[in-house]
């Protein structure tokens, strides 16, 4: 059956070509019937290939808004044990962000994902053997990193996924090379849309920059990241880790939030 659209444009076009034939017959029979070969040609391929569907949403402004206020940075320390958060609810999620928007059309944004207990083990040693790799760091201050990494391990154990944040730099299809802080906003706005889509799974979290311009920076880990890339001396980078879990109702209801009124931070003119 053809589509609607591809019917419209058959009646339309018939109806061109009759009185089209009609002309180049007088002038050409061979021109008319080719012309008409291409005609029919074209309608097969018109029955076959709709247009592509109008975009639709069933969201409105109070819903959208209601989601966003009510969105919430939920640590580590809160997660469930023993989380439950399906893999297909993290790949709905890292699809919102994808869409998230950029200047130049290079989509900076990379995700690694550690997926389960082997893979935020392998997330626990990175970080144990970058500290104590990690140049130029007075041995009291390694120590110190150490022993605090070692506590904060028990409650990462309790996510689900770690997922590093990080910046590709690349240049986009006219060549040119954007501004990084445009591509580190462009990378924060796709950081917003993977909250919020988790959000709507009951898969929560928070971003922490732990480790930024500090142990994050050792060449193991951006080797490991697939961040060791550069264009023109400016190199990739890492932003931190979004640490994701699942926390019971009682938990997240337990954080609250308030914002300053708007009004008091817009000028209008």
């Amino acid at each position: 059956m053809f589509h609607l659209y591809s019917t419209r444009v058959l009646v339309f076009t018939a109806v061109q070509t009759m009185a089209l034939s009609k002309i180049l017959a007088e002038v050409d029979s061979m021109a008319a019937t080719v012309f008409v070969a291409v005609v029919v040609a074209s309608l097969i391929y018109l029955k076959s290939s709709p247009p592509p569907p109008k975009a639709e949403t069933t969201a409105t402004p109070a819903s959208v808004g209601a989601l966003m206020r009510a969105r919430r940075s939920i640590f580590p320390k809160d997660f469930a044990s023993d989380p439950q958060i399906p893999r297909e609810a993290v790949e709905r999620a890292l699809a919102c962000a994808n869409w998230a928007p950029t200047h130049g059309k290079t989509e900076p944004w990379r995700f690694v994902v550690f997926e389960g207990p082997s893979g935020v083990d392998k997330f626990l040693a990175m970080k144990h053997a970058a500290i104590a790799a990690q140049p130029g760091l007075p041995e009291d201050a390694r120590k110190a990193a150490l022993t605090k990494a070692e506590k904060k391990a028990k409650d990462l154990r309790k996510c689900a996924y770690i997922i590093a944040i990080c910046v590709k730099r690349l240049r986009n299809a006219s060549d040119k090379l954007m501004p990084m802080w445009e591509e580190v906003a462009a990378t924060s706005m796709a950081v917003q849309n993977l909250h919020l889509a988790l959000w709507t799974e009951k898969a929560y979290g928070y971003w922490s920059s732990g480790g930024y311009k500090g142990w994050l920076d050792v060449p193991d880990v951006r080797s490991m990241l697939g961040m060791d890339g550069d264009v023109d001396g400016e190199r990739d980078d890492v932003l931190g880790f979004f640490f994701v879990g699942a926390a019971t109702e009682e938990k997240v209801r337990g954080y609250r939030a308030k914002r300053g009124d708007v009004a008091a931070k817009t000028t209008w003119y």
